[in-house]
């Protein structure tokens, strides 16, 4: 479970509801990351080439917060436009982690292959909150070839443990930014541990180191000692 927690607005905003968020990732125990790339015109939104810079301006932030906080993954809640720059990069740059995304409003293709992003293990965890009275992924589909309504009719994808979807009959596209959807549903998603094989084998790794250093320490056989992890529930 990583422990840092960037946000990621959409168009024509500066992402208010980001600086509500933060210091209730941070009392969760979370190290709150919101980013703000500005006010992002509509215009610029229909233009390829303003859209795929700002992917990679994301990708270059993302690093420099990976070597900063020194982790190998780290988790986004994005919105709008961000969820489409941040399926951008996963679908571009097939080497980047995530640990859990969650959306909110997505403007992602709804036949998004989130199959292919499992099994190279680029994210642990999806979340997509859609909402049923929400207009603009519909809209953004409209006008731009490569974005899609997952955030008012969901992913097509095949059911997959690793891909959580909820509706919100009542919600439009901002309804999401409130304490309350905060602690209910995106708090508890992030506290959720999910593993992929190569995680595993590192955790048994160092645990095993740790039971020898500690039967050294203890002067007793180690096949004697087990080390156990707890987690919150």
């Amino acid at each position: 479970m990583s422990r840092v927690v960037v946000s990621l607005h959409g168009i024509r905003t500066r992402g208010v509801w980001q600086k509500e968020l933060a210091p209730i990732l941070s009392k969760a125990g979370f190290i709150p990351y919101p980013l703000d790339y500005e006010y992002f015109s509509t215009f610029k939104f229909l233009r390829s080439k303003s859209r795929d810079q700002a992917v990679e301006k994301l990708r270059e932030t993302l690093e420099n917060i990976m070597n900063q906080e020194h982790v190998r993954r780290l988790s986004i809640i994005a919105h709008s436009f961000g969820t489409y720059m941040t399926a951008a990069l996963i679908q571009k740059h097939h080497w980047f982690r995530f640990d859990k995304v969650i959306f909110a409003g997505a403007i992602v293709r709804q036949d998004y292959d989130w199959s292919a992003v499992f099994n190279r293990c680029q994210v642990n965890l999806i979340r997509n909150d859609y909402g049923l009275l929400d207009i603009w992924p519909n809209i953004a589909q409209k006008f731009v070839s490569d974005a899609g309504a997952s955030g008012s009719e969901k992913f097509t994808a095949n059911n997959d443990p690793r891909l959580i979807q909820e509706s919100f009959p009542k919600h439009k596209h901002s309804d999401y930014f409130c304490e309350a959807h905060f602690r209910e549903y995106w708090i508890p998603t992030l506290r959720i541990i999910m593993l992929h094989d190569e995680d595993r084998k590192e955790i048994i790794n160092r645990l095993s180191l740790m039971v020898q250093d500690a039967a050294r320490f203890l002067g007793i056989d180690e096949k004697l000692l087990r080390a156990n992890i707890f987690t919150e529930n």
